[in-house]
């Protein structure tokens, strides 16, 4: 036992709790046969060695038991493997964003942004987007989008926003498929898909970047509900040409269980 010990460590509770319900299983099942072959065993104290063993072609007590023992190792090496896969799949993924344009950087030299990626769709069909923001303008609504690009933005998809509080802190968490998500468009006939790997954060009111451009100086974007918004603020540019969002890498193949 030990050794699941140490395979749950880190593990979501998701997969743990069916994993935990495939190992019941397992040694349920081989405490009751090998229960059962104790007990038969016990019933013919006191006979010939030759009576153990039956007519015909089935096998003995004895070899049952034995073929019980020496397949248990092989569904705990399956089970182990299964066990790793999921934890490996399941690891965070963790980046941090940098201010959208040299002006913000100017405005906003303290302002931090820390996504946290809990990669869950395996199990509970979405993955959860965690964001943290600091150093930021308080009292201001922002809006998020997972885009195609972080200089050209490209595609994108609104995600959520958040508000900051009197110390210019604010937070979000989302429940949304995040790292396989992409955009999907017809054109000229032919549809086409793109990858939104980047992430983009924009003043939600254009009137909110004034303190950084000046009255009205700012950029008038459509990067919010009502189709009017402000400068972009903070994003994923420091990972270009790269991108910080990537699809979750598929688990290793279990190897061959002999039976």
């Amino acid at each position: 036992m030990a050794l699941f010990s140490v395979l749950l460590t880190g593990m979501t509770y998701e997969s743990v709790a069916s994993s935990s319900l495939l190992l019941q299983l397992l040694i349920g099942g081989q405490a009751e046969n090998t229960s059962q072959g104790k007990k038969g065993l016990s019933r013919m104290k006191g006979f010939q060695t030759s009576q153990l063993e039956p007519h015909g072609s089935q096998p003995s007590v004895r070899a049952s038991l034995r073929k019980y023992w020496l397949t248990m190792p092989a569904a705990i090496l399956g089970l182990t493997f299964t066990l790793t896969a999921q934890a490996q799949n399941s690891a965070p993924l963790k980046f941090n964003l940098t201010q959208a344009s040299d002006q913000i950087a100017q405005c906003l030299p303290a302002a931090e942004t820390t996504i946290t990626v809990f990669p869950k769709e395996d199990i509970r069909g979405v993955d959860t987007f965690d964001l943290k923001a600091k150093g930021m303008p308080p009292n201001t609504e922002f809006t998020v989008f997972l885009t195609q690009g972080a200089g050209p933005i490209g595609d994108v998809e609104y995600i959520g926003d958040f508000t900051t509080n009197a110390a210019g802190r604010g937070s979000m968490r989302v429940d949304a498929i995040i790292q396989e998500a992409f955009s999907s468009a017809v054109f000229n006939g032919v549809r086409q898909r793109n990858e939104l790997r980047h992430v983009v954060i924009w003043f939600a009111d254009p009137a909110a970047d004034d303190f950084c451009f000046g009255l009205g100086g700012g950029p008038v974007t459509t990067f919010d509900g009502d189709g009017v918004a402000g400068a972009a603020v903070m994003s994923s540019k420091n990972f270009l040409p790269g991108a910080p969002l990537s699809p979750a890498p598929d688990p290793p193949p279990l190897p061959a269980v002999k039976r």
